[in-house]
């Protein structure tokens, strides 16, 4: 399928060989970190810069001699020749630029395999005896081995490595490339792995989710909010609503008044800064939502994907379950591979007609086993005012940590305001519930 000379540059790869032999103490190490013998154009270069890493890892001296004599004893000297050892160093400007050149040799190289993974998609996209949605993953699959590659291997991790890796985490404080903040009562969104917002109908769940949204892009982080049940514009008035401090219900009623307005016009001046976008579509899947989430990343940035909610996204299989099942996997994949946090909103059963229902669990989530599977943290709402309608209920929200992988559950309120346009921490109830001065919120 390529009938084009592929990406590659001689000099960057000679320049990269020559720094080796200049500045072995200083060039090497650095280089050595970006750059494979798989990564040079040349297959002969790639044999050298081979013998190169060898012989450093030996704490030998980086010597054409000694280069020629690991060759001819790994028997490829032959396939390398004289002239792929001869005027390296010529080729180097200046070793300060070693750790540019090996950028520019590495970012070939991942350019060449995407080239290849994607000519090998496109002549399986000839084949119509495969369905559609199989090729698509298929050549997801295929580019997103390369950028496994590319990012640093196979996922092959030593223990040295991981060690090293771990000690990081633990010493380095609010690492924000692990851990989103959510916001509403220290909630920490991980990367890569999926958090389940669940709740009865009318119980605050959207709200939520789109209030942490809210919380995340205030920190610069880039959101992408797929709203399968409402539309893009409930998703923005409920949004303006929430920096506003106005009652959800009167603005989409348009009923609004008095200093309502101009409250709703800074709200809508700060909101529309934010890094927050909003898909609203019926019948998608697992899949799609992939797609859409990696390309929005490749175009924008994407730190966090919400969607709204599960049991909307259609999968695979005769039933309902086996298709939240499919659906539900198909989406953790998309968390793990995109590296962002992803918040998963649930529903959960409905209590029996005429019965008070009180705080859910995890066994009432509809299709509760692949989904507290698949979840790090849980989270369930249960909005007691909804059923009571007593006033010391009004603004209390339960938040409750059902499931937390590596913490502890507990049981805290939130503060839910404004017909379900905000909802704040405990911390927040607490204040606002011991000040008069905020009664009527």
């Amino acid at each position: 399928m390529v009938d084009r000379i592929p990406p590659n540059d001689e000099a960057a790869e000679r320049a990269v060989l020559g720094c080796a032999f200049l500045d072995q103490q200083r060039s090497l190490p650095p280089m050595r970190r970006m750059v494979s013998p798989e990564d040079f154009y040349n297959p002969a270069r790639g044999q050298v810069w081979r013998a190169i890493c060898a012989l450093a890892d030996a704490g030998a001296t980086i010597d054409p001699l000694l280069i020629k004599a690991y060759l001819e004893r790994v028997g490829t000297w032959k396939k390398v020749g004289t002239e792929n050892l001869t005027g390296l160093t010529d080729a180097v400007g200046s070793t300060v630029n070693a750790e540019e050149y090996a950028r520019r040799v590495r970012d070939l190289a991942a350019l060449r395999r995407t080239i290849y993974a994607m000519s090998e998609a496109t002549a399986r996209c000839y084949e119509v005896a495969d369905e559609p949605t199989a090729l698509m993953a298929e050549a997801r699959s295929a580019v997103t081995k390369v950028a496994a590659v590319d990012d640093g291997g196979l996922g092959v991790v030593s223990a040295s490595q991981g060690m090293a890796d771990a000690y990081d985490h633990v010493t380095t404080p609010d690492d924000q490339a692990t851990y989103l903040p959510g916001g509403i009562n220290g909630l920490k969104i991980q990367r890569g792995v999926p958090t389940i917002i669940g709740g009865r109908t009318s119980n605050g769940k959207s709200t939520a989710a789109l209030c942490v949204a809210a919380n995340v892009a205030e920190q610069g982080h880039s959101v992408l909010y797929f709203s399968l049940e409402d539309t893009t514009r409930v998703q923005f008035v409920r949004l303006g609503c929430r920096y506003a401090k106005v009652d959800l219900e009167k603005a989409m009623e348009k009923q609004l008044a008095g200093d309502d307005y101009p409250r709703y016009l800074a709200a809508v001046e700060h909101a529309s800064k934010l890094p927050i976008a909003v898909v609203s579509r019926a019948g998608v899947t697992g899949e799609w939502i992939h797609q859409t989430a990696a390309l929005y990343q490749q175009e924008h940035g994407l730190d966090l994907v919400i969607v709204d909610y599960a049991q909307l996204v259609h999968g695979r299989g005769d039933s309902e379950t086996e298709r939240v099942m499919t659906a539900t996997r198909d989406l953790v994949t998309m968390a793990r591979e995109l590296n962002v946090g992803f918040i998963l909103v649930s529903q959960i059963n409905r209590p029996e007609k005429g019965k008070i229902p009180g705080p859910p669990t995890i066994y009432d989530l509809k299709q509760s086993g692949e989904l507290e599977n698949a979840a790090r943290c849980i989270i369930l709402l249960h909005y007691r005012y909804h059923y009571t309608k007593d006033p010391e209920d009004r603004h209390r929200l339960l938040w409750d940590v059902a499931k937390k992988t590596n913490g502890q559950t507990t049981r805290l309120d939130a503060y839910a305001g404004f017909a379900h346009s905000y909802i704040g921490s405990e911390d927040e109830l607490r204040a606002r519930t011991e000040s008069s001065s905020q009664e009527g919120y």
